[in-house]
């Protein structure tokens, strides 16, 4: 299965006939009435390099490619940090769109994205899942500007891409959720600190709405 948080790796070429491998998390899925792309940080791969899973006991399967890679090093803080996917259509239906979490022995639930004027107007209860670290969650504390969110968490190198998401406010059972953010940076001055790139902007850029 391919699934918000689980583990990819990624095979970048570099030109001379070898390469190296790279381990991230998968982000939110979405796509459009004929495509499922994975949202999912810029800084896990460039465009053309080809993305694997790993199942038990077998070779690495191939499942698509980075289409769409925009991220710089020098500001990983302030600037964007995205990337796509495109997965190859013979698995689209191992595609699962809920991360695999369950609040009060019930499975979240994605009501579909929020943007960065919600996040602030109700500074909800948020959450992160990635490979490496699993699942954490933490308090909003604030839009830095207008691709980064940063909230209470902890997390680490293999995380990044993961998926990062807000509880409706007005549930109590904490059961629906709204998808916000992929996994980028942790502070170098606060471990206590993650930055999450804000879908927000991809998704109205390339007119994708979350796989469903």
């Amino acid at each position: 299965m391919l699934e918000p948080g689980a583990r990819h790796r990624t095979w970048h070429e570099d030109g001379s006939g070898s390469g190296s491998w790279g381990s991230c998390s998968f982000g939110w899925f979405v796509g459009t009435s004929t495509q499922i792309y994975d949202l999912t940080a810029g800084h896990c791969g460039e465009v053309g390099d080809a993305v694997y899973v790993h199942t038990s006991g077998r070779d690495p399967v191939y499942v698509g490619e980075f289409v769409h890679s925009d991220f710089d090093d020098a500001k990983i803080s302030s600037g964007p940090d995205y990337g796509l996917i495109q997965i190859e259509s013979r698995y689209f239906d191992n595609v699962v769109t809920n991360p695999r979490v369950s609040m009060s022995d019930e499975p979240v639930a994605i009501r579909g994205y929020a943007d960065a004027s919600w996040l602030s107007a109700n500074q909800p209860y948020m959450c992160r899942l990635g490979f490496r670290t699993g699942l954490s969650c933490g308090s909003y504390e604030e839009i830095t500007n207008e691709y980064t969110v940063t909230f209470a968490n902890i997390t680490d190198h293999g995380d990044s891409g993961g998926v990062i998401w807000a509880f409706d406010p007005n549930d109590s059972s904490q059961k629906n959720i709204y998808a916000v953010a992929v996994n980028s940076y942790t502070s170098e001055y606060d471990a206590t600190k993650v930055g999450g790139k804000l879908i927000e902007p991809v998704m109205t850029d390339f007119d994708l709405t979350i796989f469903n």
